[in-house]
């Protein structure tokens, strides 16, 4: 029960203190877009338009109010779940936003699983290699992450696309996407996000290995590895059985942040490979100086980070209840 009491606790305590950092985050960002240099309107009419055509569209956009009354009514409308109407696409914010976000989820969701999946075959080499090659590969993840997300990218388009000709070098879809198969239009966007997907990916699969390695080498050190190692168990059996299941724990809490900064901010790779994801709209609206979109943006941003380190949180708790008292029985054993 006191237990039970303490994850209660511990997590309102978190929820609370996020509900706060968004709060001031959003504030910061809504005051500093609109003391920014710069008049949005600009973009919007053409000179030989008339002053009253200019005020009306200020007073429809409710820029020419106090810089107070525009945060009280913001604030107002955001607790109304209205997020504002975009200067650029003259539609609600809200559905501006969810228009762009499937194809951003689906890249996080294709990196994550990328991630996990090459990190525990990276760390099983490392694990069985000598200790010269295991230096190799560790040498090689650090120069690889050592590279910036945009080098990174254009390095994949020169090799698969300019050198071997194999992949495209951007976009979502290829020109006669339209007149394709349903197989054919399956394969045709699975070709446009390879590379997309390869590079949002390379960053994580680096730190899920250094993080995995730590831990699978500090569990290799246990007392029940090393009885079940006397006992004569085959030693992959033993790693994947054993070892990778009582290392794998801090991985899952890691990927519940990562996650969330994956949705929230695939900002490079969607702007070098074009793909109209939440990260290049998130771009644009800070280029088109679109108050209502940059606000909302940021806002999608803070909660996805948020809420990933709220179930991130929520996950260690419920390991640290359960997981942990299993692994310390086996040790002890």
């Amino acid at each position: 029960m006191p237990m039970k009491k303490n994850i209660s606790y511990i997590f309102l305590k978190r929820f609370l203190s996020s509900i706060i950092l968004l709060f001031v985050l959003l504030s910061l960002v809504f005051i500093l877009v609109r003391l920014a240099p710069g008049d949005p309107i600009l973009r919007y009419i053409s000179p030989e338009l008339s002053q009253d055509l200019r005020q009306e569209i200020i007073e429809q956009f409710a820029l020419n109010r106090p810089l107070i009354e525009q945060y009280y009514n913001f604030l107002i409308n955001l607790f109304n779940g209205d997020f504002g109407t975009s200067f650029i696409f003259r539609d609600s914010v809200m559905l501006v936003i969810l228009s762009h976000l499937p194809i951003t989820f689906f890249l996080a969701t294709a990196a994550i699983i990328l991630q996990f999946i090459f990190s525990i075959l990276i760390t099983f080499l490392i694990f069985k290699r000598d200790k010269k090659g295991s230096t190799f590969i560790e040498t090689l993840m650090l120069i690889v992450y050592s590279l910036p997300s945009f080098v990174i990218a254009i390095f994949l388009v020169v090799l698969f696309s300019v050198w071997l000709g194999v992949l495209p070098t951007g976009g979502l879809t290829s020109s006669n996407f339209s007149s394709l198969s349903e197989f054919g239009k399956i394969f045709d966007l699975a070709k446009h996000l390879v590379l997309p997907v390869i590079t949002i990916s390379l960053p994580g699969i680096i730190v899920y290995t250094k993080y995995l390695t730590d831990e699978v080498s500090n569990t290799a050190t246990k007392n029940f590895v090393l009885k079940l190692r006397l006992e004569g168990k085959s030693p992959n059996k033993i790693y994947w059985k054993n070892i990778l299941r009582n290392s794998i724990g801090p991985l899952i809490t890691i990927s519940g942040v990562e996650f969330g900064m994956l949705l929230g901010g695939a900002l490079i790779t969607e702007v070098v490979f074009s793909i109209p994801g939440f990260g290049q709209l998130s771009v644009n609206a800070v280029l088109n100086r679109d108050y209502p979109l940059v606000t909302g943006t940021v806002l999608f941003s803070a909660l996805f980070v948020i809420l990933s380190n709220l179930f991130a949180d929520l996950i260690r708790l419920i390991i640290d209840k359960t997981y942990y008292k299993s692994f310390l029985s086996n040790e002890k054993n």
